[in-house]
Protein backbone atom coordinates (compact mmCIF):
# COMPACT_ATOMS: atom_id res chain seq x y z
CA UNK A 1 0.00 0.00 0.00
CA UNK A 2 1.52 2.75 -1.00
CA UNK A 3 1.07 5.67 1.74
CA UNK A 4 0.39 9.31 1.02
CA UNK A 5 3.31 11.75 2.24
CA UNK A 6 2.29 13.94 5.21
CA UNK A 7 1.81 17.96 4.61
CA UNK A 8 4.14 19.45 5.87
CA UNK A 9 2.54 23.07 7.68
CA UNK A 10 4.08 25.96 6.50
CA UNK A 11 7.21 26.82 8.38
CA UNK A 12 7.05 29.94 10.38
CA UNK A 13 7.52 33.50 8.73
CA UNK A 14 8.94 34.59 12.27
CA UNK A 15 11.57 34.84 14.57
CA UNK A 16 10.45 33.59 18.19
CA UNK A 17 13.09 35.70 19.64
CA UNK A 18 11.82 39.17 18.27
CA UNK A 19 8.34 38.85 18.47
CA UNK A 20 8.59 37.54 21.94
CA UNK A 21 11.01 40.42 22.86
CA UNK A 22 8.21 42.93 21.23
CA UNK A 23 6.14 41.32 23.56
CA UNK A 24 7.60 41.72 26.45
CA UNK A 25 8.17 45.63 25.85
CA UNK A 26 3.81 45.21 25.42
CA UNK A 27 3.51 43.80 28.40
CA UNK A 28 6.42 46.03 30.19
CA UNK A 29 4.80 48.79 29.02
CA UNK A 30 0.82 48.38 29.34
CA UNK A 31 1.00 45.63 32.65
CA UNK A 32 -0.82 41.99 31.99
CA UNK A 33 -4.37 43.26 31.91
CA UNK A 34 -3.70 46.70 30.01
CA UNK A 35 -2.07 44.76 27.07
CA UNK A 36 -4.66 43.99 24.32
CA UNK A 37 -4.85 41.38 22.30
CA UNK A 38 -5.01 43.92 19.74
CA UNK A 39 -1.69 45.83 21.17
CA UNK A 40 0.33 42.38 21.48
CA UNK A 41 -0.56 41.21 17.88
CA UNK A 42 -0.10 44.71 16.45
CA UNK A 43 3.65 44.93 18.57
CA UNK A 44 4.28 41.31 17.58
CA UNK A 45 3.92 41.76 13.83
CA UNK A 46 1.07 38.32 13.57
CA UNK A 47 -2.49 37.78 13.35
CA UNK A 48 -4.19 36.04 16.27
CA UNK A 49 -4.54 32.83 14.84
CA UNK A 50 -0.81 33.02 14.55
CA UNK A 51 -0.22 33.93 17.53
CA UNK A 52 -2.53 31.50 19.27
CA UNK A 53 -0.66 28.66 17.28
CA UNK A 54 2.82 29.24 18.04
CA UNK A 55 2.37 30.67 22.14
CA UNK A 56 -1.13 29.64 22.84
CA UNK A 57 -3.79 32.34 24.82
CA UNK A 58 -2.47 35.61 26.22
CA UNK A 59 -1.97 34.10 29.10
CA UNK A 60 0.36 31.74 28.59
CA UNK A 61 2.73 34.34 25.91
CA UNK A 62 2.85 36.25 29.57
CA UNK A 63 4.43 33.46 31.33
CA UNK A 64 6.40 32.48 28.11
CA UNK A 65 7.76 36.09 28.43
CA UNK A 66 8.47 36.17 31.93
CA UNK A 67 9.88 32.65 31.82
CA UNK A 68 12.34 34.39 28.95
CA UNK A 69 12.77 37.56 30.10
CA UNK A 70 13.50 36.17 33.78
CA UNK A 71 16.68 33.96 32.25
CA UNK A 72 18.23 36.74 30.46
CA UNK A 73 17.86 39.29 33.08
CA UNK A 74 19.63 36.37 35.23
CA UNK A 75 22.56 35.87 32.64
CA UNK A 76 23.49 39.74 32.70
CA UNK A 77 23.31 39.69 36.15
CA UNK A 78 25.15 37.22 37.19
CA UNK A 79 27.80 37.83 34.00
CA UNK A 80 28.21 41.39 35.21
CA UNK A 81 28.73 39.92 39.43
CA UNK A 82 31.59 37.49 38.00
CA UNK A 83 33.38 40.87 36.83
CA UNK A 84 34.14 42.27 40.10
CA UNK A 85 37.62 41.92 41.46
CA UNK A 86 36.24 41.83 45.30
CA UNK A 87 33.19 41.70 47.14
CA UNK A 88 31.86 44.74 46.81
CA UNK A 89 33.03 44.63 43.25
CA UNK A 90 31.10 42.17 42.70
CA UNK A 91 28.07 43.90 43.67
CA UNK A 92 28.76 46.94 42.25
CA UNK A 93 28.68 45.64 38.79
CA UNK A 94 25.74 43.66 39.51
CA UNK A 95 23.63 46.69 40.91
CA UNK A 96 24.81 48.36 38.37
CA UNK A 97 24.17 46.05 35.59
CA UNK A 98 20.27 46.29 37.02
CA UNK A 99 20.25 49.67 36.31
CA UNK A 100 20.83 49.86 32.91
CA UNK A 101 18.95 46.68 32.23
CA UNK A 102 15.81 48.82 33.67
CA UNK A 103 16.08 52.05 32.07
CA UNK A 104 17.15 50.47 29.25
CA UNK A 105 16.48 53.53 26.14
CA UNK A 106 14.60 50.96 23.85
CA UNK A 107 12.39 49.37 26.60
CA UNK A 108 9.44 50.65 28.85
CA UNK A 109 11.65 51.07 32.45
CA UNK A 110 10.84 48.59 35.07
CA UNK A 111 11.13 44.85 35.47
CA UNK A 112 8.32 42.47 34.22
CA UNK A 113 8.10 40.53 37.35
CA UNK A 114 7.95 43.07 39.65
CA UNK A 115 5.59 45.40 38.26
CA UNK A 116 3.80 43.04 36.08
CA UNK A 117 3.38 39.44 37.44
CA UNK A 118 3.36 40.74 41.30
CA UNK A 119 0.41 42.94 40.10
CA UNK A 120 -1.11 40.16 38.77
CA UNK A 121 -0.73 37.98 41.77
CA UNK A 122 -3.90 39.07 43.88
CA UNK A 123 -6.32 37.71 41.09
CA UNK A 124 -4.10 34.91 39.40
CA UNK A 125 -2.94 32.53 42.02
CA UNK A 126 -1.16 30.48 39.22
CA UNK A 127 1.25 33.76 38.51
CA UNK A 128 1.16 34.63 42.56
CA UNK A 129 3.28 30.78 42.57
CA UNK A 130 5.43 31.84 39.95
CA UNK A 131 6.94 34.87 41.22
CA UNK A 132 7.06 33.17 44.65
CA UNK A 133 8.86 30.30 43.01
CA UNK A 134 11.47 32.71 40.65
CA UNK A 135 11.63 34.75 44.28
CA UNK A 136 12.96 31.56 45.88
CA UNK A 137 15.20 30.42 43.12
CA UNK A 138 17.01 33.89 43.28
CA UNK A 139 17.44 33.46 46.45
CA UNK A 140 19.08 30.24 46.63
CA UNK A 141 21.04 31.21 43.49
CA UNK A 142 22.26 34.08 44.57
CA UNK A 143 23.53 32.72 47.82
CA UNK A 144 25.14 30.53 46.05
CA UNK A 145 27.89 33.19 44.28
CA UNK A 146 27.86 34.96 47.92
CA UNK A 147 29.04 31.58 49.19
CA UNK A 148 31.33 30.82 46.18
CA UNK A 149 32.50 34.84 46.11
CA UNK A 150 33.41 35.06 50.22
CA UNK A 151 32.89 32.83 53.47
CA UNK A 152 29.86 33.87 55.00
CA UNK A 153 29.90 33.52 58.85
CA UNK A 154 28.67 35.33 61.91
CA UNK A 155 25.21 36.63 62.13
CA UNK A 156 24.05 37.16 58.76
CA UNK A 157 23.57 33.63 56.73
CA UNK A 158 24.49 33.39 52.81
CA UNK A 159 20.65 33.00 52.12
CA UNK A 160 19.89 36.34 53.97
CA UNK A 161 22.39 38.19 51.94
CA UNK A 162 21.05 36.79 48.98
CA UNK A 163 17.59 38.16 49.97
CA UNK A 164 18.89 41.61 50.25
CA UNK A 165 20.85 41.91 47.40
CA UNK A 166 17.56 40.46 45.67
CA UNK A 167 15.80 42.98 47.65
CA UNK A 168 18.16 45.85 46.40
CA UNK A 169 17.40 44.58 42.97
CA UNK A 170 13.72 44.80 43.15
CA UNK A 171 14.05 47.98 44.69
CA UNK A 172 16.07 49.51 41.40
CA UNK A 173 13.21 48.04 39.34
CA UNK A 174 10.21 49.79 41.07
CA UNK A 175 12.45 52.96 41.40
CA UNK A 176 13.42 52.86 37.57
CA UNK A 177 9.77 52.18 36.78
CA UNK A 178 7.90 55.49 38.68
CA UNK A 179 11.35 57.50 36.84
CA UNK A 180 13.82 58.08 38.67
CA UNK A 181 16.77 59.23 36.97
CA UNK A 182 19.83 57.05 35.93
CA UNK A 183 22.51 58.87 37.68
CA UNK A 184 20.29 58.58 41.25
CA UNK A 185 19.85 54.91 40.74
CA UNK A 186 23.72 54.11 39.94
CA UNK A 187 24.06 56.30 43.19
CA UNK A 188 21.38 54.05 45.08
CA UNK A 189 23.34 51.35 43.64
CA UNK A 190 26.83 52.11 44.15
CA UNK A 191 25.92 52.98 47.85
CA UNK A 192 24.13 49.47 48.62
CA UNK A 193 27.35 47.93 47.48
CA UNK A 194 29.07 49.27 49.69
CA UNK A 195 26.31 48.57 52.64
CA UNK A 196 25.89 45.23 51.79
CA UNK A 197 29.74 44.15 51.16
CA UNK A 198 30.03 45.42 54.55
CA UNK A 199 27.24 43.42 56.09
CA UNK A 200 28.92 40.34 54.58
CA UNK A 201 32.01 41.14 56.62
Amino acid sequence: MIQTPKKRGRPRAFDPAVVLERATETFLRFGYSGASLDALTTSMGLNKPSLYAAFGDKRALFVRVLEDRANQVAKRIQTAFARGDSLEGSLQEAFLEAVEIYTADDAPPGCLIVSGSSTEAVVDEGLAQFSREFFARCDHVVAKWFTERVPVGGDVSALNLSRLFNGVIHDLALRARVGESRARLRDHAQGAARALAKAAG
